[in-house]
């Protein structure tokens, strides 16, 4: 049988989104722990597209093409109409980071994910299309990285 890491001096932390605060509550249960026992932080929520929320990638083409165009040249620095770019979504992020004082469990999203391996040092020109695993857990440790 594994060892099981002690995870009673971790922080937890959720988007405050509604299916990220579901998720820690469910996944605080399953290890037996109380399931509000956490904290919620803005820095954690989505990615904002802004105007584009809610659309389609196809859709925005069809309406915005030379935005479009634009993001697709540059996907990392691109900050849609009303929104922001994975660019800015790090700077909150690794503000986020940067004050963690001990190991740490966060419930977040896809550009978070994102932004979160960019500050380990992933290729950002790559990023933007990697595939968020939903349901799978990320986990960090001295700068590598590895889906569980």
């Amino acid at each position: 049988m594994r060892d099981v890491p002690d995870i009673s001096d971790r922080v937890f932390l959720a988007s405050p989104l509604t299916r990220a605060v579901d998720t820690m509550r469910r996944m605080r249960a399953a290890m037996g722990l109380d399931p509000d026992g956490f904290s919620t932080d803005e820095r954690l929520a989505e990615m904002s597209f802004g105007r584009w929320e809610g659309l389609t990638f196809r859709e925005i083409g069809e309406r915005e093409p030379a935005a479009m165009k634009a993001r697709e040249a540059d996907k990392w620095s691109h900050v849609p109409p009303d929104g922001e770019s994975y660019v800015q979504v790090c700077e909150r992020v690794g503000a986020l980071l940067g004050g963690l004082d001990r190991p740490a469990v966060l419930v977040s999203h896809g550009g978070v994910a994102r932004a979160v391996l960019a500050l380990c040092g992933a290729d950002r020109t790559k990023l933007a299309d990697i595939r968020i695993q939903q349901g799978r857990a990320l986990a960090i440790e001295d700068g590598r990285w590895r889906w569980i």
